[in-house]
Order: structure tokens, then C-alpha cells, then sequence
């Protein structure tokens, strides 16, 4: 069941973009790092690649810093890795995300410093196209006295991005969803709007923006017995609507594409199941990774069609990273194909997007705890 009322994205890469990276080959997006690197996301930007964001260990601390590079269409617009944190204002920054407007990237992540109260905020830095950063790090003030978590950004059309991250609720250790229009420059559009039920069990937000600029943000409400809640940020915050029930237990794991078309969830004991972005009572679920031990879901979205990744839990977090092309439909198309891997993945968030031609990008963590390697693969269905 296709959602009524998106068409597909453009097929944004120019010819020739990524042509010396050939399909179905695993390359190091930071050989030379030091291992650790996890929490991938990536985000493509037309004309000069493919940027990723991650975490890698803070030499000498436990503490994580983020990191961006970026695959370019050519090796001549590679962007080797920096750091994008300020490691005096946030000595631990976690669960980072980003968003690609123009010639412009928004990074955002969870900041922390150990020992004052509140502890955590949201920090974010914008990247120019060559790499460099345009300012210093800033903060998007969620009115929230307390603690914010697991935060996601995406483009908002023609206006700038949107945050979306959870904060703590009314109800003591449970949290609510909020999300933050920022404008080109990173400053705040209109208040954080926020879901008006307040069930206090909201988490891992996920934010897709429709090419129509619906922005569309998702989570998992664990205060109802474990259905997905949807909503969608409007002009006056989050407008509540209807969550849909998927089996008894949605595992908390869930990934919009960044079209808003498709909602990727995973679902107990083991299974991907994949729903049209748009809220859809009647919608019907299409299933993939049906082993029973399949987690950790991306999707993303391209003209007639997508792919679904996940992770085939093998022992413990050893894992083997899959993917699946669907139809238009979201119908699953051939089989699920494994992708070979020198070393166990790991099932932490998969970084999956489109770039045009054809192509998918699909990055993970590999290697022996926890020493792990931030990895990438570009895939053609």
C-alpha cells in the first residue's frame, strides 16, 4: 500500500557521480581513526558525494566525540575526516545525525558535561560544502530543564531543517517528543512543538520530510504497549495521530526514509516491518528479514522503489548486515542479500540513503568490540 500523496525523490547524483567506487565492494569511511566508530548516519549532497557522520572514542577517555567525512563524487571532493565537536563545551557527544540543505550540512548530536546540571543538550554546527566549519558549536534551547536523547535531523525543503530528539516528560525517567524547525543559519523557526498527549513513554524519534515538505516525525510510545505513534509537525507543534499496532511488540528500532515515504520498524521476535510514511489506519505491513533474530531496520527511499537493511543477529551483537530492494508498493523484490564482511558487524543504527543513478549507500560498524570500524557499500537493486 503506497502512500497517496508523495511521488518519489529525484534522481539527484550527476552522471559519473561516485563512478571510480564500484557497486558491491566494502570500503573504510576512517581507516586511520581510531576504532571505535559507531552511530552512523549518512546524507547526500547533489554534486559533490556522500557525507557520514559518526562517533569515534575521545583518545584516553571513555568519552565519544562526532566525526564527518565525506565520499565525494570524485576524489578530488573528498573530505577527510574531522571532528566537529568542541571537546571543551561537550567532553562526551553522542548519537550525532545530520542534514544536507544546499550547500550547507547541519550536524546535530547530544551533548554532555559530566557533574552539571542539567547534563545533556542538544548541540549542532554547521559544515560548509568544502568542509569547513561556518561557526561555532550552538544549542537549540528545548525548554526542557532536564535531559534530551536520541536526536534526528533532516532537511526542510526550501525553509532550513528540522530536529527532532525526546526530553524528559512530567512523569519522572519517562520522556516526551519534540521537535525544532531551524532556519539555513541554524536559528529556531516558531517554538519546539510537541506531541499534546504527553504519554511519557516516547523514544527513538525519526524524522522524514516529504518532497511535498510535509515534515513527518515518528517514535516509538512504549506507554501503549509498544505501537508505533506518528505524528506530524504542523504549523502550531505536534499534531497527535492515530499509532498503528504492529504485532505485539515493536522493538526499539525504527528509521523513516528521509522522503518521509517509508516507516522501517522492527517488530518481536525478529522481524522488519516496513509501513507507508503517511498515517495510513488500514495500512498493511510489508515484512522482510523474517528469520526471527533480524533488528536494527534503515530504509530509504528512490524513483519506483527503495531498500530495506537490517541486521541478522548471529551471537550476541555479532552480527551479518542484509539489504532488500521493494517496489513501489513496498512490495519486497528478489531476495534478501547478505553482504560479506571481513569482520561481525554490529547492530547499531545503519546509515542508508539514495544517491541517485540507481545507487544506494549502506555504512555499519564491523569488527571485535570495541574496536569497531565505521564501514560503507554502494548497492544497485
Amino acid at each position: 500500500q503506497a502512500p497517496p500523496d508523495v511521488g518519489p525523490p529525484a534522481d539527484m547524483a550527476p552522471p559519473g557521480c561516485f563512478d571510480h567506487r564500484p557497486d558491491n565492494e566494502n570500503f573504510a569511511l576512517d581507516g586511520d581513526g581510531e576504532p571505535g566508530q559507531i552511530h552512523l548516519q549518512a546524507a547526500f549532497q547533489p554534486g559533490r558525494g556522500l557525507w557520514v557522520v559518526y562517533n569515534r572514542p575521545h583518545p584516553g577517555r571513555s568519552d565519544f566525540d562526532v566525526w564527518l567525512t565525506r565520499v565525494g563524487c570524485t576524489p578530488a571532493d573528498d573530505v577527510p575526516p574531522f571532528q566537529v565537536d568542541d571537546d571543551a563545551a561537550d567532553p562526551n557527544a553522542g548519537d550525532p545525525s545530520l542534514a544536507v540543505h544546499g550547500d550547507r550540512v547541519l550536524v546535530v548530536w547530544q551533548g554532555e558535561v559530566p557533574g552539571r546540571e542539567p547534563n545533556l543538550w542538544v548541540r549542532w554546527r554547521l559544515i560548509g560544502a568544502d568542509g569547513v566549519p561556518l561557526g561555532p558549536t550552538g544549542r537549540i534551547d528545548t525548554g526542557d530543564p532536564a535531559q534530551v536523547h536520541w536526536m534526528a535531523a533532516a532537511e526542510a525543503t526550501a525553509d532550513g531543517f528540522v530536529v527532532a530528539g525526546v526530553r524528559t516528560g512530567a512523569v519522572e525517567n519517562r520522556f516526551t517528543i519534540f521537535a525544532q524547525r531551524l532556519d539555513a543559519d541554524g536559528a529556531p523557526v516558531g517554538p519546539v512543538g510537541e506531541d499534546a498527549r504527553q504519554t511519557g513513554g516516547q523514544v527513538e524519534p525519526t524524522v522524514g520530510v516529504t518532497p511535498a515538505g510535509e515534515v513527518r516525525v515518528a517514535w516509538l510510545d512504549d506507554g501503549q504497549q509498544g505501537p508505533v505513534a506518528r505524528a506530524v509537525l504542523g504549523d502550531f507543534g505536534l499534531t497527535p495521530l492515530p499509532g498503528v499496532a504492529v504485532g505485539d511488540q515493536v522493538q526499539s528500532k525504527i528509521s523513516y526514509d528521509r522522503a518521509g515515504q517509508w516507516l522501517a520498524t522492527g517488530v518481536a521476535p525478529g522481524d522488519i516491518a516496513l509501513w507507508p510514511g503517511a498515517v495510513m489506519p488500514d495500512a498493511t505491513p510489508r515484512w522482510f528479514g523474517q528469520n526471527g533474530t533480524s533488528t536494527s531496520p534503515g530504509v530509504a527511499s528512490g524513483p519506483g522503489g527503495g531498500v530495506v537493511g537490517w541486521f541478522r543477529l548471529d551471537r550476541g551483537i555479532r552480527s551479518t548486515p542484509f539489504w532488500q530492494a521493494f517496489d513501489a508498493t513496498g512490495v519486497p523484490q528478489d531476495v534478501p542479500r547478505q553482504i560479506p564482511t571481513a569482520e561481525p558487524a554490529a547492530p547499531y543504527p545503519m546509515a542508508l540513503t539514495h544517491v541517485g543513478d540507481g545507487r544506494y549507500f549502506i555504512g555499519w560498524s564491523q569488527g571485535a568490540s570495541p574496536a569497531f570500524l565505521g564501514m560503507g557499500r554502494f548497492v544497485r537493486p
